[in-house]
């Protein structure tokens, strides 16, 4: 239901050109920032959070660095007028027209402006059940962000093949990052 929720907003809020919806597009702009990666993910996971509670459809502005390497398929300019996450994700957004970018445009937000907002709504539980904590929320918001698109899934299952990585039968991987840089030097 949560992900059903998110589409909606995301991709049939009436956004596109010609939309037929009785709702009309309401965007919230937001500004990427050179961060990393785990940054941006938290930080996009609070901004979709705002979002989802506002009942706004997110269009995350202008690309992001991590997104802009060969690896990546080129983009018209135009296309880069929106980050849609799509070199390797599904994509965040889709069939924003040139109104709905301009629409309030000079109102954009920045991306740091959401790091806190992760909390789920007062809501959540009544329409999840009792798991929707904030660690359940953060989940279900990350996993819809850095949800694979065909090409990275397809490498996924390359790279596991050419590892002779084992089956979920056969057993599970931990995977550990110790972080040893100055960001931590507080904790």
């Amino acid at each position: 239901r949560l992900v059903g929720e998110v589409d909606r907003l995301q991709h049939q809020h009436g956004c596109s050109e010609g939309a037929t919806t009785d709702e009309p597009c309401q965007p919230l702009h937001v500004v990427m920032e050179g961060r990393g990666f785990g940054s941006w993910v938290h930080h996009m996971a609070g901004a979709l959070t705002h979002t989802l509670h506002r009942n706004l459809t997110l269009v995350p502005r202008y690309p992001y660095d991590y997104f802009l390497h060969d690896g990546c398929p080129a983009r018209t300019h135009s296309q880069m007028e929106v980050e849609d996450a799509g070199c390797y994700f599904d994509a965040l957004v889709s069939d924003i027209s040139d109104e709905s970018l301009q629409q309030d445009s000079d109102k954009s937000i920045k991306l740091s402006h959401f790091w806190n907002a992760y909390l789920p709504p007062a809501s959540a539980r009544e329409m999840y059940g009792a798991v929707a904590g904030i660690f359940w929320w953060n989940v279900h918001m990350v996993n819809y962000i850095i949800s694979p698109n065909r090409r990275l899934a397809a490498m996924k299952r390359r790279y596991k093949q050419l590892l002779n990585w084992p089956s979920e039968k056969e057993g599970r991987i931990l995977g550990v990052h110790i972080r040893h840089g100055d960001a931590c030097a507080d904790w």
